[in-house]
């Protein structure tokens, strides 16, 4: 029988026969919501949770009040009460403001929630229990003097403040912190002991009973109950790492003494011990030298480094996690994953203060490691058990093809997803890592590697041979697992759709750094050992044909690549020496991608009819511009295949092949022999084309070839590295073409540029206010004749707009962002362009004139992609500005 009592500051305390809950600030449901890669914690009322409705996954509006009376209103990006401060967001501005809760009276979230009775907790204090009212009023009273009373759906009060749930409406409640420095007093309502005394749901006995109970809980310290009890739920294991946050930073030795079962010269002693043992903990030496027993360790742990203890035997692991380590890794170092969160891996260990052993894992794992204690015993058998289980989920499903990658549903290292090992057959009750054959380039064996046990393998080694300086640097570039490390490195950035590998050196000591380029930004992906450095650069160099010996200088090369499964792909080498005689790479990921469909392209209808007509003419010549790294390659191969037809004959000559398509005849460029785009220009010239495809006008004579074939009843297509479609026209013409000639091969001119899409899972959307849509628009019109209030008009015709902002979540990495999409302008060779082309005219004048045809510009397509939430303003303005 359950006997519910009163409880100060809004808590119950029930007592059940021998078993005592205390449900407190911690213990209710709380509403996360992930923000910009950090959580925020807000609690429910008791016996409420948060309707499905009110959950929102984004940044929350608020308006905080001052101790001096002013006021401020913004997105709440991060809240920590218990630090003492918050991030604010204010409105038309791209960075958060942290503020200080010693000068805040109060914060408000604007949006009203609607609350739902909590089924648990009301099954937990039992069927005599009488839940608070949706009505509790309440006082508070500020340190400044005045006062607040309203009602309020429960409360919640912490150490760091004061949560109150104001009813604004029928089921509907706003939610209120006071931190703690701002209250005077507060009091709500009855009291629960009173409440369940008036209801006769207890008596006066039971409610003193339950009280004592309480104040014994209370009184019990948290180290002491885990020398007790073993966690063995979820639940329970976070409910008590969430305590050993609180718990202030202590040395295991510093921990050992204030409980006195060591003396300071013994603790120094055995650190002196531990210098020239660097690969034992200090805790087992403590162990070893008999100063402490395995059992008392155990006990310090609990008591003063608040590190629980897990019953393995009945936890439920998450195998997801378990994939993150490699089997060979787990058993040689008794490490069991049981669970992961977005930044963190809880790790259940023999030696949770092996400090190297986390400094592997969180290398290993790129996340922060959680470390819990288990028995020996149980933690191997559960490694074994768990990594089979594992292998058995993993390989007991075919892999879904999709976008020509094979994907298994879990994630690994880096978010990527692991393949099947080679060799390896769905009956093996074990994982092996098959060698790796000698130094030959890839043989489709790369993906049954870990890249970060070679990784830690690296370190391994380089740790052995510490002796050395890093001027040495003894290492082969023909080491096994250098090979193997280069081979992974190369797979995952095709396999996780990376445009660019940036290998990075740096100086001393400092390990080298490797990052991948995806969607535009660049992401860290692994880090090598110094000592590595040169043999890195070296085994790059030798798979591209490069001269090793050669570091003064910058050189260009090319590699093809082998992948499992008979692919290949091509990839751009470009080193470039940097300080202290070191190199740098850049790889640049050729993938040999098939053209994307014209309509695929996020082009405006209108604009992709025009390039269509365009595509259609029987001779001309239509250019695509932009800086590198902008899609103008994927562009033009998405023209070539609009019109690609058995009537026509198309040859391309291009620097390298990036897009192949059945049809075309595709010509590689090979500059060392003099074949060059001239030279292939005047061969496809006399080989009876329809239509040609030049890679780049680079130079005025390609040039001047390219606009005779386009003169002689070719159609060309080229591209230029300029930033706008008008500026393409006068650097032709300073290449020395010939302005008559010119102005009537041109057909059109397009440009365009890349920017960040807001990731569709977490973007966070406003009514635009008309403030916000006249300022749009006017930037919208700068530099045309347009009337920002005839834009805005046309934009509200649907109703309201909707201006979204990035907010962060799993699936785009907390960035905010996933993918990219173009923004374009199309400049046509109408009769005034062509005058304006014969007579030289400036930049400006001939984009005047064509945005008086009707051009949209670059930055005006930008702008429409922000109306329809594509994008935000901030990233049309990186490109555009």
């Amino acid at each position: 029988m359950a006997i519910p009592c009163h409880a100060w500051s809004g808590r119950l305390c029930v007592y059940v026969f021998n078993k005592r809950w205390m449900m407190g600030a911690n213990d209710f449901r709380m509403a996360k919501t992930q923000i910009l890669g950090t959580f925020l914690d807000w609690p429910m009322p008791p016996f409420f949770q948060a309707a499905a409705d009110s959950i929102h996954m984004g940044a929350e509006h608020c308006e905080i009040l001052y101790k001096n009376g002013s006021t401020a209103s913004g997105l709440l990006t991060h809240f920590m009460p218990g630090e003492g401060w918050c991030l604010l967001r204010h409105q038309q501005s791209s960075i958060s403001g942290r503020i200080d809760f010693r000068s805040v009276k109060q914060v408000r979230l604007t949006r009203a929630i609607e609350l739902i009775p909590d089924e648990r907790s009301t099954a937990l204090v039992g069927e005599r229990s009488v839940a608070p009212g949706q009505g509790q009023p309440f006082t508070l009273q500020f340190v400044d003097g005045k006062s607040m009373e309203a009602e309020t759906v429960g409360h919640e009060q912490t150490p760091y403040g004061l949560y109150l749930f104001p009813i604004v409406g029928e089921a509907l409640v706003e939610r209120l912190f006071v931190p703690a420095a701002a209250v005077a007093s507060f009091s709500a309502g009855e009291l629960i002991g009173e409440i369940l005394v008036r209801e006769d749901s207890a008596t006066q006995e039971e409610v003193k009973f339950a009280l004592e109970e309480q104040s014994s809980l209370r009184s019990q310290r948290l180290g002491d109950l885990l020398v007790e009890q073993k966690v063995v739920t979820r639940d329970e294991l976070e409910r008590a790492l969430k305590h050993q946050e609180s718990m202030p930073v202590m040395r295991l030795g510093e921990a050992i003494v204030q409980l006195g079962m060591a003396s300071d010269s013994q603790i120094s002693f055995a650190l002196n011990r531990q210098k020239s043992q660097r690969d034992v903990p200090l805790g087992q030496i403590l162990i070893d030298m008999g100063i402490v027993s395995q059992d008392q360790m155990h006990e310090v742990l609990a008591k003063k480094l608040g590190i629980p203890a897990v019953s393995l035997d009945n936890y439920q692991v998450d195998l997801n996690a378990v994939r993150l380590l490699t089997p060979t890794f787990a058993l040689k170092h008794a490490v069991l994953p049981l669970y992961r969160t977005e930044h963190d891996i809880v790790v259940a260990l023999e030696r949770p203060f092996d400090h190297e052993l986390l400094k592997q894992i969180r290398f290993l794992t790129s996340l922060r490691p959680v470390p819990v204690r288990a028995a020996p015993d149980e933690l191997r058998s559960r490694i074994q058990e768990s990594y089979a289980r594992s292998h058995e989920q993993v390989f007991a499903q075919e892999p879904v093809e999709s976008n020509g990658k094979l994907d298994w549903n879990a994630p690994a290292i880096g978010g990527m997803a692991p393949v099947r090992p080679a060799g390896e057959s769905k009956s093996t009750g074990a994982l092996e890592m098959l060698p790796f054959e000698g130094n030959k380039q890839n043989a489709g064996k790369q993906n049954s590697i870990d890249a970060g046990e070679l990784a830690s393998k690296l370190f391994a080694e380089d740790r052995a041979t510490a002796s050395m300086t890093v001027e040495e640097e003894k290492v082969s570039d023909g080491d096994t697992v250098l090979v193997q490390f280069v081979n992974k490195m190369i797979a995952d950035a095709y396999e996780t759709g990376a445009s660019d590998i940036h290998v990075e050196t740096y100086p001393g000591k400092q390990n080298s750094r490797i990052r991948f380029r995806r969607d535009g930004v660049l992401r860290d992906y692994m880090q090598v050992p110094a000592n590595f450095r040169s043999a890195l650069i070296s085994r790059i160099k030798i798979m591209s044909n490069l001269d090793i010996s050669e570091r003064r200088k910058p050189q260009d090369g090319k590699m093809e690549f082998a992948l499992s499964g008979g692919r290949k792909i091509e990839l751009r080498i470009a080193t470039i020496p940097t300080t202290g005689g070191l190199e740098d790479v850049v790889m640049r990921v050729l993938a040999g991608a098939a053209a994307v469909p014209l309509d695929k392209l996020d082009i405006e209808p209108a604009l992709r009819q025009q390039l269509q007509a365009l595509a259609e003419k029987s001779f001309g010549l239509i250019l695509v511009c932009g800086p590198t790294g902008s899609g103008k390659t994927t562009t033009l191969h998405s023209l070539l295949a609009y019109m690609n037809n058995s009537e026509r004959k198309i040859w391309t000559a291009e620097d390298p092949i990036e897009i192949t398509q059945p049809g075309l005849r595709q010509v590689q460029m090979q500059h060392k022999i003099g074949w060059d785009f001239t030279a292939a220009l005047r061969a496809f010239m006399r080989a009876d084309p329809d239509v040609i495809m030049v890679g780049e006008m680079r130079d005025g004579e390609t040039a001047r070839v390219g606009v005779e074939a386009s003169l002689t009843g070719h159609l060309v297509l080229s591209t230029l590295h300029t930033n706008s479609a008008a500026e393409s026209v006068t650097r032709l013409l300073d290449l020395g073409l010939e302005p008559f000639s010119f102005a009537d091969a041109l057909l059109g001119v397009l440009s365009q540029r890349l920017v960040r899409k807001l990731c569709g899972s977490c973007k966070s959307g406003h009514e635009a206010s008309e403030t916000e849509l006249v300022e749009l628009a006017t930037e919208y019109c700068t530099g045309t004749t347009q009337d920002a209030a005839e834009i805005v008009k046309r934009w509200s015709a649907d109703g309201p707009v909707t201006l979204y902002q990035p907010v962060g979540c799993k699936v785009c990495e907390s960035s905010g962002y996933k993918g990219r999409t173009g923004v374009y302008e199309l400049l046509l060779s109408g009769p005034a362009v062509r005058h304006l082309i014969q007579t030289r005219a400036q930049v400006a004048a001939i984009q005047a004139e064509a945005a008086s045809q009707g051009m949209r510009l670059l930055k005006q397509d930008g702008i429409e992609k922000v109306v329809r939430g594509v994008t935000d303003i901030k990233q049309v303005r990186t490109v555009c500005n």
